[in-house]
């Protein structure tokens, strides 16, 4: 039973620093008993039980797998007043926040919880006043969604790493919204600021295409082609040649856009850093339009595509 075993220190707790975790929230505190019985229903589960992967677990933490379902490990971290779950892969936080928020919806029916508030989907809220849950709100008027920040109330923007745990939802207009828009917008980001991004690390395209390297966004080729002094070339022809790689990449996978724009400020220039996130604030400003658009246009827009 995991409630019989050892309790962790969550003090400073996070199994994979470079991804967000998804928070399922309660206003009043998590319910008493309520993780243990989310725990014991995945490794109950009849068609594909879940398993206990063999490392230290707690009463409040556990690593679970489930073969054949998610590529990696789900990790849940029980807080004073939220279930965090955490997941190595981008690819497995829908499978997984849905297999969990079902187990908690069968755990309080079957303890009799069902008269206690539900949790809310949330994340860490980005404010800067200490570490606490911001919750997701749908506003129905505006077809989008907010973080509220607990604390104060003061809505958020919703950070990028979080939108790919909100997508596919049954209930709200973000289940018409195509798989392949994420990687459309990152790649009209990068052609709109081309120029700018060109001028600005044109002198650093050798510097920038090796870490692209580094990262297996563009090949050995690729790389000695962009940085062969001996094409004529100049700093500039050669960034706008990286820069297209870099568009061509992300259109396959919108992650890649992520990646770039690290790189971008690993310059280490105000205007450096000032010109990524510019590149990623304008990627909120048109996602959030994507949102905001009707289905209607927005399916049809896609057609022609």
């Amino acid at each position: 039973m995991p409630a019989l075993l050892p309790i962790r220190d969550l003090s400073n707790i996070n199994p994979y620093p470079s991804t967000t975790p998804l928070l399922l929230y309660f206003e009043s505190a998590i319910p008493m008993g309520l993780f243990c019985a989310v725990i014991v229903h995945l490794l109950s589960h009849t068609k594909s039980p879940w398993k206990v992967v063999e490392e230290s677990n707690f009463s409040n933490f556990f690593s679970l797998s489930r073969p054949g379902y998610l590529e990696g490990r789900l990790i849940l971290v029980e807080q004073l007043d939220c279930i965090a779950l955490y997941c190595k892969s981008a690819n497995d936080y829908i499978p997984a926040r849905d297999a969990v928020e079902e187990a908690v919806d069968v755990a309080m029916s079957k303890h009799k919880l069902s008269m206690c508030e539900k949790p809310k989907q949330g994340f860490y809220c980005p404010c800067g006043k200490g570490r606490h849950a911001a919750q997701v709100i749908w506003l129905i008027p505006q077809q989008r969604y907010i973080l509220s920040c607990t604390i104060d109330e003061e809505s958020q923007d919703i950070p990028n790493d979080c939108w790919k745990w909100l997508r596919k939802q049954k209930h709200d207009e973000l289940q018409h919204l195509p798989e392949i828009l994420d990687t459309k917008i990152a790649s009209k980001v990068l052609l709109d600021k081309s120029e700018e991004i060109r001028n600005y690390f044109a002198r650093d395209f050798s510097q920038i295409a090796e870490k692209l390297l580094q990262k297996e966004v563009i090949t050995v080729s690729e790389k000695n082609s962009i940085t062969d002094r001996n094409t004529g070339q100049s700093e500039y022809q050669r960034m706008d040649d990286l820069l297209k790689l870099v568009r061509d990449s992300v259109g396959v996978e919108a992650s890649i856009f992520s990646i770039f724009v690290e790189i971008l400020k690993e310059k280490g220039t105000l205007a450096a850093k000032k010109l990524a996130e510019g590149l990623t604030k304008r990627y909120d400003e048109l996602s959030s339009d994507a949102i905001l658009e009707p289905s209607s246009k927005r399916a049809k827009r896609c057609e022609q595509d």
